[in-house]
């Protein structure tokens, strides 16, 4: 059980993994909400991750090098 705390807390590889993991999740399912028969859709995606930037989460620097240059 420590492993999973470490992981949701700490920081490291897994942990960034497991954040974009998250974001990419959560922002599909808020995508499938329709407000008045209006979807924001993969926008949502964006917006989660920028709450949750808000709320201090990062990723490490390396990974997010390695994203942008893999494509």
């Amino acid at each position: 059980m420590e492993w999973f705390v470490e992981l949701i807390s700490g920081s490291g590889i897994a942990h960034s993994i497991l954040i974009l993991a998250l974001v990419i999740a959560m922002g599909l399912l808020l995508g499938k909400i329709k407000i008045f028969g209006i979807s924001l859709g993969t926008t949502w995606i964006l917006f989660f991750g920028i709450f949750l930037g808000h709320l201090g989460l990062h990723i490490e620097p390396e990974l997010l090098h390695f994203l942008k240059e893999f494509g």
